[in-house]
């Protein structure tokens, strides 16, 4: 349904010209078509983009408030990940800038846990992906734009002890070692590492370069590459 809702809540799509859906939300009225009230900053930038009059539309009126509010949380879970939204939020009434604390992060992330798409769930998700691929340039566009960005010291830390503290299973080490068997890289893509390596050593040294292993931190080495093969 495309036309204009009544005073009956729905939940819309707006959508880019190409149909890619990029904002779900909740309304009623003229809701569906207002691009300038009470919008964040994501949102306006993608009008903005594209013009208000080439935005698409898209309306599905409810039996109720709640019924379109459930839904609206429904989709968005269900899509976030493989449509491009700009929705900051995970929809529901009243929950505009909030911040979600450790522990319902961690409920959360329990809660999804285990669980696992079925065939046909993941072959749709397979087929709405394809028309949303990212095109090289806009890849390129994303590689120059953080070109030369440093992480903060404070982020640096926590996704140092992030990785200090996941430990790969036994399996999931022997699933990586076999995925690599056999694999070897275009000629193209060897030259443009040696290339980047050797501009990289180049200008800035390495600050350990030179500097002789003690035997104690040779004696680790020996030993994690002796743990390692015993996996």
């Amino acid at each position: 349904m495309k036309e204009k809702a009544d005073q009956r809540f729905y939940i819309y799509f707006h959508k880019r010209p190409d149909g890619s859906v990029f904002y779900i939300g909740k309304g009623k009225g003229n809701r569906s078509h207002d691009f300038r009230w009470n919008r964040n900053k994501h949102h306006r930038a993608t009008v903005a983009k594209y013009g208000e009059s080439n935005i698409g539309v898209e309306v599905y009126l409810c039996d109720s408030e709640q019924d379109a509010l459930s839904l609206e949380v429904a989709i968005i879970g269900l899509m976030r990940g493989t449509w491009r939204l700009v929705n900051l939020t995970n929809g529901g009434e009243g929950v505009s800038g909030m911040v979600v604390s450790s522990e319902t992060r961690r409920k959360l992330s329990d809660a999804q846990r285990g669980k696992r798409w079925s065939d046909e769930h993941r072959r749709k998700f397979t087929e709405v992906r394809k028309g949303h691929e990212v095109s090289l340039e806009t890849r390129k566009k994303l590689s120059r734009a953080n070109l030369g960005r440093k992480p903060s010291a404070e982020i640096c830390a926590k996704m140092s002890a992030a990785g200090k503290a996941r430990r790969l299973s036994a399996a999931h080490k022997e699933a990586i070692r076999q995925s690599h068997i056999g694999v070897r890289w275009p000629q193209e893509r060897r030259d443009k590492l040696s290339t980047t390596l050797r501009l990289k050593y180049q200008t800035v040294p390495h600050p350990r370069l030179g500097i002789p292993r003690t035997p104690e931190t040779i004696a680790k080495i020996i030993a994690t590459k002796r743990r390692n093969n015993a996996h």
